[in-house]
């Protein structure tokens, strides 16, 4: 079974696959299970994510003065650069100048220095300075099963840079490269960047990529950019329709999920068994929390909920 903290770095390195490195920063907002729109238990989790504005080269010269900064320049990636030391010779003033030589070029945006690394060079040192946009671009929130780890669907909302610089184009073409970009996104490669205006997207195509599975791609009506899909079909796991293996399994890693990001991964779970409340068939575990307290859970419809219980409460039914 995999635990939370498994499902949070896949999360992650699938953020990385979206959103690459260094052009984009994410980091990681909420986390939350959820009910996925095909009724099965989902891990959702959200990431902040910024583009990178630029990068400036400061060359130092005698006693750490900043010289003359060249904004933009491709040297982020150059080799042989080390983080600068927080205690480096005038690192606030080497800091001050790239961001005041980005703003000349990005002048209707606060910015924020997002990491500085430096060098030796042959005549001293000089430090390049990666800088962002202060406010985040945007977000992104991917949706994973639970019990396997499936990736379930994606959102990416970051607004590209210069995307409102064309004209929209049709819904016939937009169409046309949604199909043409389905097959991809499930298999995660995909083109992220929508304009923040939930106007400008829409879910303009289905497709199936094999499988028995639907999947409903989400397209930049601008653009035509995918932003986001979302998987139908397969096994269902909100509602107890029997207490075979597979069922279990799935409700205990629903269960699980919800105990572990609301208690911690140091709480116990019971085994799941079935039972009934207002004539649905519910899943039902007992909850022991790291600080003594203990809960029952309640797996209904997709949704998990946790009631506090008295110890002496601990045999009576649902």
């Amino acid at each position: 079974m995999i635990t939370t903290g498994e499902l949070r770095r896949r999360a992650e390195a699938w953020a990385s696959e979206v959103l690459p490195g260094p052009r984009w920063r994410v980091e990681l907002t909420d986390e939350r299970a959820r009910r996925h729109k095909s009724w099965r238990p989902a891990y959702r989790v959200r990431f902040r994510a910024w583009e990178l504005a630029g990068a400036a080269r400061v060359p130092l010269g005698a006693g750490g003065q900043p010289g003359q900064v060249t904004f933009p320049t491709g040297d982020l990636d150059a080799p042989g650069f080390e983080p600068l030391p927080d205690d480096a010779p005038a690192r606030a003033l080497v800091l001050e100048a790239a961001l005041v030589a980005a703003r000349r070029s990005i002048p209707d945006d606060a910015l924020a220095v997002r990491l500085a690394v430096w060098r030796r060079t042959r005549g001293g040192r000089e430090v390049v300075v990666a800088v962002e946009r202060a406010r985040p671009d945007g977000e992104l929130a991917l949706d994973l099963d639970p019990e396997t780890g499936e990736r379930l669907g994606l959102l990416a909302l970051p607004l590209l840079r210069g995307s409102r610089r064309s004209a929209a184009i049709g819904r016939m073409t937009a169409l046309a490269r949604a199909r043409a970009g389905a097959a991809a996104a499930r298999g995660g490669a995909l083109c992220a960047g929508a304009p923040r205006r939930a106007a400008d997207r829409a879910p303009v195509a289905r497709a199936l990529p094999g499988g028995g599975q639907t999947l409903v791609v989400t397209s930049c009506t601008r653009s035509g950019l995918l932003v986001g899909w979302s998987g139908f079909g397969g096994r269902a796991c909100g509602r107890a329709r029997g207490a075979g293996v597979g069922a279990r399994d799935r409700a205990a890693a629903a269960l699980r999920l919800t105990v572990e990001l609301r208690l911690g991964e140091r709480a116990r779970l019971s085994p799941p068994v079935p039972g009934a409340r207002a004539g649905r068939r519910v899943w039902l575990a007992v909850v022991h929390a790291p600080d003594g307290r203990l809960f029952r859970a309640v797996l209904d419809g997709g949704r998990v909920e946790l009631v506090r219980r008295d110890p002496s409460a601990l045999g009576r039914s649902a």
